[in-house]
C-alpha cells in the first residue's frame, strides 16, 4: 500500500482526519501533522517532520478549501510533490475553492462526507484494493503509488523548503 501526506490548513483538522481513517482503513500508512497515533507531538519541530515526510509519501491528498489556499505552506507543499512526481489528489472541501497550482488537475468534491464514491475516488489512485485504480487514470509516472520507488529507497516526495 502507499504513504500518502494529507496537506491542509489548520482549520480543516475534522476533514483531515475524515480523510485519514479512509486511508488507514484501507491499509495506508498516512502522514497527518494532527493524527492522534503518529502526528507531530508537543516540542517536535514541525518543519523538519514536514519535510521528512514529503519525502517519503507516494500520494498526497490537497484539501483544498479557502484557508489553504491561502497557506504559505500549502504552496510550499503541493511544490514539493509535483516537483518529485508525487501523485497530488485535490479534494475540493469548500465548493467552488480553486487552488492556483492544483488547476491542471482533476478535482474531486467533498460536498457529503457520507459519500462513499469520494471515499473510492480518493482510495482509487493510492492502490485501495477494494477500488478500481483504473478508474483514476494514469499517476505523473504512469505507476501506482504502490509500484513507484518505496520509501526504503529514500525517494517520495522531496524538495528542499523555502527560505523563511
Amino acid at each position: 500500500m502507499a504513504t500518502v501526506f494529507i496537506s491542509h490548513a489548520s482549520a480543516d483538522t475534522d476533514v483531515a482526519l475524515r480523510v485519514e481513517r479512509w486511508l488507514t482503513d484501507a491499509g495506508h500508512a498516512v502522514l497527518l501533522d494532527r493524527s492522534v497515533q503518529s502526528g507531530i507531538g508537543l516540542g517536535d519541530d514541525w518543519r523538519l517532520r514536514i519535510e521528512a515526510w514529503l519525502r517519503a509519501a507516494d500520494a498526497m491528498v490537497c484539501l483544498v478549501t479557502a484557508a489553504y489556499v491561502a497557506s504559505q505552506w500549502g504552496v510550499y507543499e503541493i511544490a514539493a510533490a509535483r516537483t518529485q512526481g508525487c501523485l497530488v489528489l485535490p479534494l475540493v472541501v469548500e465548493p467552488g475553492v480553486r487552488h492556483p497550482q492544483l488547476e491542471t488537475l482533476q478535482h474531486t468534491a467533498l460536498a457529503d462526507p457520507a459519500d462513499e464514491r469520494v471515499r473510492e475516488t480518493v482510495l482509487a489512485p493510492c492502490g485501495d484494493s477494494t477500488t478500481r485504480a483504473a478508474s483514476a487514470g494514469p499517476t505523473a509516472d504512469h505507476r501506482s503509488p504502490a509500484s513507484r520507488p518505496s520509501t526504503a529507497t529514500g525517494e517520495g516526495c522531496s524538495a528542499a523548503a523555502p527560505p523563511m
